[in-house]
């Protein structure tokens, strides 16, 4: 553990926005029916818990 960290989560913070709206393009301009890997992220084990 570092003291203060190295950042990365106060500049995430100051983001947020900007990466939530770049997601949410990406999920709503894919082609595919419903949705692929590429754009939602992997499914497998999904249905067992598992963190995408």
């Amino acid at each position: 553990m570092h003291p203060g960290g190295v950042g990365l989560s106060a500049r995430l913070f100051d983001l947020h926005r900007e990466l939530l709206l770049a997601a949410a393009a990406l999920i709503r301009d894919c082609d595919c029916e419903f949705g692929c890997p590429a754009c939602v992220g992997p499914v497998a084990g999904v249905e067992d818990g598992a963190k995408l």
